[in-house]
């Protein structure tokens, strides 16, 4: 895969460029910018076969870029929900908030060929593309919010268990990041999983610094039952139940 500089009047290529994620045999790029980071979701080349769509990063268009993990969270995610890359679309006055644009081909019936549109967040290094059957712009309303609480330093790393539980649809998380382990910030992850195992929300995937912090999970979209939230930093994991009573 190719970057290529453009003209100042975009009609044309400069000259400059340069190859990116060489042997990785990957295609339909899309890339956006994020936090003066780029990013930029690619599909593998399988055909018309659907595949797992994989996202990079990088400082430059022109790179270096790295090659990160799958960004698809929910049904067919190993397959980016049946489709392939093709744009990612800002959402105007919703930093780190865009819709994730894809082609569903089927190449037995063409005419039956259809788009998908996704609600795609971003943060320090990773990137979040989940399904849903159902949606509109509201949800991105709906986003988790991430407080620190106060500047103290905690001793040690802990979670607290989700308050109210069991909840209907909005409850809180409470975690703790401790100076001592990170001397600095630390990479922070906290997902929720339903009771088979299978990821249904990532709610935090950034470096934070030392604090206590404060997770609101909003499960609106979401069935009621027995949910695992685990929160993941180093060697570090810890792992809670929650009840969502629908």
């Amino acid at each position: 895969m190719d970057a290529s500089l453009l003209t100042a009047d975009y009609l044309h290529q400069s000259g400059k460029y340069a190859r990116i994620l060489i042997n990785q045999s990957r295609e339909a790029p899309a890339i956006f910018k994020y936090n003066n980071k780029y990013y930029l979701i690619t599909s593998g080349t399988s055909g018309w076969a659907p595949n797992a769509a994989k996202f990079a990063y990088a400082n430059s268009v022109l790179g270096p870029w790295v090659l990160a993990n799958n960004p698809c969270v929910g049904t067919n995610s190993n397959i980016t929900f049946g489709g392939q890359s093709t744009f990612v679309l800002p959402v105007q006055g919703q930093p780190g908030k865009f819709i994730f644009m894809a082609d569903k081909w089927v190449s037995s019936n063409l005419p039956h060929s259809t788009y998908i549109w996704l609600p795609l967040s971003a943060s320090s290094y990773q990137v979040t593309i989940t399904w849903h059957s159902v949606w509109d712009l509201s949800l991105l309303n709906q986003a988790t919010g991430v407080i620190k609480e106060n500047n103290l330093n905690p001793e040690e790393f802990s979670m607290s268990q989700n308050y109210p539980n069991p909840f209907n649809p909005v409850t809180k998380i409470r975690y703790s990041v401790p100076y001592l382990m990170t001397h600095g910030d630390a990479s922070v992850r906290l997902e929720v999983f339903d009771i088979l195992g299978r990821r249904i929300a990532v709610l935090v995937n950034e470096k934070q610094q030392p604090g206590n912090y404060e997770v609101t999970f909003d499960g609106n979209r979401f069935a009621g039952g027995v949910y695992i939230y685990v929160l993941r930093s180093g060697d570090n994991v810890i792992a809670r139940k929650m009840i969502f009573l629908k």
